[in-house]
């Protein structure tokens, strides 16, 4: 097992559950706070991709279309 540890919640979100709690904090201090002890913030692969894939695209294409012919031939 990695010895990394990681927080899948957004600077944003974990500043304002801390600002519920009493503590006052920027999403700056936030992501000092976090890389001091160690920690690394991880997002969701989805979240990680910039650009749309053209081959994605042609898949979805390529299933609307079996179905249209799934639904016109009964």
């Amino acid at each position: 097992m990695c010895e990394k540890k990681w927080v899948r919640v957004t600077l944003t979100r974990l500043s304002r559950q801390l600002e519920a709690q009493g503590y006052r904090v920027t999403d700056k201090t936030t992501a000092r706070l976090l890389r001091d002890m160690g920690f690394s913030l991880k997002a969701n692969r989805r979240r990680q991709m910039e650009s749309r894939c053209a081959e994605r695209d042609e898949q979805f294409r390529y299933i609307a279309l079996q179905k249209r012919n799934s639904l016109s031939g009964g």
